[in-house]
This record gives C-alpha cells, structure tokens and sequence, in this order.
C-alpha cells in the first residue's frame, strides 16, 4: 500500500560491520506510533538488547522524524532517542535545523545506529547512499569546526550532527550538535556516539515528499499554519524564549543556588543586558517564529537557551551577561547538557561551601557561587574529564557517591537525570510530572498554568502528558499548542487516513507513555526511584515570592498511586497485562522480553 506523509522505511545502520540495511515500518506500526518519539521508542523496544550498558556496542541511537515532516512549517524537527548512559532509562530529545527533512528527503522516516567501530568515523548519507569516513583527523575538534569541516568534505547544503570533546571522553551528559545552532542535549546521548566512535553524520536529500492532497496541503494548512506562526510570533517567542525565566523568577520557580532559593533579584537584569547583546534569531527550518535569540560576542555566537540561562545563570549567581556568554558558548563548543552542567556545578559549589569538599579534592578550585573564573575552570575540566572534573561528569547521582559525606542529600535530580530549573513546591502539578514522567526532559514544554479547580491534579498532569506525546510524535513544535481537531486535520490531508479521529490521538498518547514505561520497567526501573529529591520533599522554600512552599509527600504519593491507575499500571507503576493488550502492545511487549 502506497504511503503518504511517510517513506515506511529506516535506514539501519551497523558501525561495527559497516554495513547498512532498511527496515520496512507497516501502516499499522506507523498508526499506533505516528513517528518521532513514538517511533523511537518502538525502535527501541524492538532492537535494543535487554538490560544492556549503555555504553555497550549494541545501544541502540535512533534519529525519528513525524509524518509532517519537511511539509508544515512547524513540524522540522526530529527526535533523538537511547538509553541514557546517565540514567539507565529511556532518553529522549528533541532538536530542529536542516537534519529532520533531509533524513526525509533522503527516502527514510529514521535512522537506526548500532554497533561500535574500531576507528573514528562520521556518516556520509547522499540521497540515500551511505559511505563511512574515517573521522581521525576531526576527533578532538569542537562541535563548531567539526561542523564547519564536514560541511567542507560533503556538500555546503549538508546538515550536519556532531559531537565535541565530551562525547568523545564519555562525559555522561554529554550532547550533540545539530547544524551548527541546534542541540539535542538531555541524557547523555552525546556519550553514546562517543562510545560507537562515531565522530558525526551528514545527510543530504532531494527525493520528494509525497502527501495525500497536495492542493489541501498547499492551499489549506501552509497558508494557514504560516499566517498563524506570522500573526502569533511573539506569543510564541514568549512560551519558549528568555521571558519564560523572567516569569519563572518572579513567581518563585526557578532555582537560585541549586535550588536553595526560587527568586533573585538580579535575574531581570540579568535578562533584558542578554536581550540587548541579542544579535540575531534563528528557527527551526522553514518557521517564520525564530524563537532562539542568539548573541555575537568576541566572535562567539552563542544560543541563549532559556533552560542554559537559567541553570548556568541564575543557578550559580551569574548575573552579568558576558561571564555567563562564556559558560553557554563553552558548554556548546565541547558539547554538555548545559542543564546538567549548571545543575551539577551549582551543586558542588553548595557541598563545598557546606565543608563536605576540601580544595585538595577540587585540585585546589575554592568554589563559590558567582565565581565565573572558577567556574569556567571547572567546566572546562568537566568536558575533558580532567581533575575533579572527572568526577562531575560522571553525572550528579555517581559524582555524590564518590564525594559521600551525605553530600546525596544536595543533589537535584530526578531518576538520575539533573533537574531543570523549574522548582515543583507548591506546584502539585509540576511535583506529579517531575516523579511519574519524563517531563524532566523538557520542563518548559510542560504549560506552566494553575489546574482548574473542578480538574484534578493526576487529571490534568494526564492531559499535559498526553498532549506532549502527540506533539513529540508528530514532532510539532510543542509551543504551537494545537487542538485535537487540527491534528486530525493535518493528519488526513497529509497521509490520507480518512478514519483517524480525534480519539485515536488519545490512545497513541497513552500507547506511548506506556510503552516508555515498559522500556523503563525493563531496564529496571522501581517506583522508589520515582522520589523526589530530598532538597524538595523535605524543604520550604525560604524566601520570595513562593515564601514556605513545600511538597505533601503524603498527597503527592496519593496521585502517583492515582495516576498509575488512571494510565492501567499496577499500584508499582508496571504496565497491566490488560492495558498492554487494550493498546495494542502484545506484540511489542514479547519482543522487547
């Protein structure tokens, strides 16, 4: 059967052979997934070994793109997808540029890698053929002349997807670098590539993308959609841009000192002198919105992402502009989760000051919150796993082991994975997401909006949560905020599925939250890793706006347990046989047991 929207088919790559092959996907695989993060996770499931290392030969990376990729612009963007070499767990980001339409137009809805190679190597894809190039000459290089080199050895229309020096020394959060100004940076996946030796790929493509109703597509929702992106572009810039950390700060939400404090002062002055070093914004391909500001300084261009800002910033009482520039260019260039990187730099600084570091265990780095100096030091030390820094990139739980002294107790993480900026005391909704889903992946993606009254708390996480998992799958921008009934709209003039209707969006939602728990459950995870940190569980917030603000462990365990039977789990969170068959899970279920 002729498909629409979608190629049916995954380029699947083995670095260890060098060999290619292609995987077909059935229209019935690609209705209960839709694609992107539904996709890779079924991928996932499918081909990646039981209770693997990540760090292993045999992980699987998966590259996902949606049906309405390279068609609507809005939907450029892909999903890149592991086991997290940080968590154990399933990680997942997503990242726009070039790369998603051009993994389309080179005839593949993904790009399955496995395998590890003896040498360093980038990927050639061109229209679809595949060359592995030796990459000796390029490891070592930052993401940014990488880049630029492989742009030099393929084709200037290239797009492009690298790591820098920290995947390449396995810091566990490591990131990738997409087109030059793009980032797939949460759960260490950068690490992954590193581990297979794989330097980066470049893909280039030219064969059409074919749609049910071409007219309906062009007439209807381009002019639609782009009109809507034209008249809304500063509402949107707003949901995803540095706006949201002023808001943030003014409610008392965001963290301050490795979540000590929710609010500071500095943090508008912060942002209004990056504004005005803002040089220039760019977008997702083919988006008029261009929601990231960029600033231009000394020859740097750096990408002021509002979670970077925030947990390098404001974080570490970083409040004038320049010194924070430094951080977020160098975390770019080497290739860390900036997130992380913040987080777990904002907690070393607080053990030190508490005396449960000494300056001979830090190589003789005297931390202290607002030292730009010291902490450019230390993350460049971080990237290269050199010192103390070695242990920090062991991620934040491992690096508190090694440290001991119950310095546990001060780290900010979720599962493993280090938190994002958003404080959840007083935030029932936010509390939920952060313990039950992987919310912790993209904190801002999550509407931050108080719950109607007559609406539960589990209710509304639940719709959230659902809503994510059809924009991540169809791979939209998740600030667009589109109803169901568009959906279903795009969906049948793209890929002809005249039936799909609104209900149908409910259940892929569902289906893919389950089937990431299954991935969970399977690599071991227990409900007891679901806690909070203790920072949140056991403390007030002290002053500011959310002044006394804290979590009732007691009422948040209530809606865990809630959820869990909401979603069909078991009082553990595990999957009911009933509810794996209910979403059409069986055959997925056995194959990933």
């Amino acid at each position: 059967m002729k498909l629409y929207g979608y190629t049916g088919k995954v380029l699947s790559i083995d670095l260890t052979h060098e060999k290619i092959s292609t995987i077909s996907l059935k229209e019935d695989t690609l209705r209960k997934f839709l694609g992107g993060k539904g996709l890779a996770i079924y991928l996932l499931l499918k081909y990646l070994p039981l209770k693997l290392d990540a760090l292993d030969p045999d992980n699987v990376i998966v590259l996902s793109t949606g049906p309405l990729t390279g068609v609507l612009p809005f939907s450029n963007q892909l999903i890149v997808a592991s086991k997290s070499p940080l968590t154990g767990s399933f990680a997942w980001s997503r990242s726009g540029g070039k790369f998603p339409q051009m993994i389309k137009r080179s005839g593949f809805d993904a790009i399955l890698i496995k395998g590890r190679s003896e040498t360093p190597v980038y990927l050639w894809i061109d229209d679809g053929e595949v060359e592995f190039r030796k990459a000796i000459h390029l490891w070592g290089k930052d993401t940014y002349s990488c880049s630029k080199k492989l742009l030099q050895e393929t084709r200037k229309e290239a797009a492009i997807s690298v790591i820098g020096p920290a995947g390449e020394l396995l810091v566990r959060f490591a990131s990738i670098k997409n087109d030059l100004y793009f980032t797939a940076g949460r759960g260490g996946i950068g690490a992954v590539y590193g581990a297979k030796k794989l330097k980066g790929v470049a893909i280039y493509g030219t064969k059409p993308i074919r749609v049910a109703y071409p007219e309906r597509v062009k007439n209807t929702l381009i002019i639609k959609y782009y009109k809507f992106l034209t008249h809304r572009k500063d509402d949107i810039r707003k949901i995803g841009g540095l706006e949201r950390v002023v808001d943030l700060n003014r409610i008392g939400a965001t963290s301050v000192k490795n979540f000590q404090l929710t609010h500071h002062q500095g943090a508008e002055g912060l942002i209004r002198d990056l504004c005005k070093l803002s040089a220039f914004r760019k977008g997702c391909d083919e988006c008029p919105v261009e929601c990231f500001r960029f600033a231009r300084v000394n020859g740097m261009e750096v990408k002021l992402h509002p979670e970077a800002v925030a947990m390098l910033g404001l974080n570490l009482e970083l409040f004038q502009a320049e010194d924070l520039l430094k951080l977020l260019f160098l975390a770019e260039k080497y290739g860390v989760d900036a997130i992380s990187a913040g987080n777990i730099i904002g907690w070393a600084t607080e053990v030190y000051e508490r005396g449960l570091l000494s300056r001979e265990f830090t190589g003789e780095l005297e931390l202290r919150y607002g030292d730009c100096k010291v902490f450019y030091k230390l993350l460049n030390f971080l990237s290269e796993r050199r010192g103390f820094g070695a242990v920090l990139a062991e991620g934040l739980v491992k690096a508190a082991k090694i440290v001991g002294k119950n310095s546990l107790k001060y780290a900010v993480h979720v599962g493993g994975l280090e938190s994002s900026c958003i404080d959840p005391r007083g935030r029932a909704k936010y509390a939920l997401g952060y313990a039950v889903t992987d919310v912790v992946y993209s904190c801002l993606d999550f509407h931050f909006k108080e719950t109607p009254q007559e609406q539960c708390v589990v209710e509304a996480v639940i719709d959230e949560v659902n809503r994510l998992n059809i924009s991540n799958s169809l791979v939209i921008c998740p600030h667009l905020n589109v109803g169901a009934s568009e959906v279903v709209e795009m969906l049948k003039y793209v890929t002809g599925w005249e039936d799909v209707a609104e209900r149908d969006l409910t259940a892929i939602a569902e289906r893919v939250e389950t089937a990431v728990r299954m991935f969970n459950i399977r690599e071991k995870l227990t409900s007891d890793q679901e806690l909070l940190p203790p920072r949140w569980l056991e403390e007030a917030i002290p002053s500011g706006p959310s002044k006394g603000a804290k979590i009732n462990l007691e009422d948040l365990q209530y809606c865990i347990t809630h959820y869990y039977k909401l979603r069909g789990w078991d009082d553990r969170g595990v999957p009911l046989q009933e509810t794996i068959e209910k979403l059409g899970l069986s055959e997925v279920y056995r194959q990933a047991w």
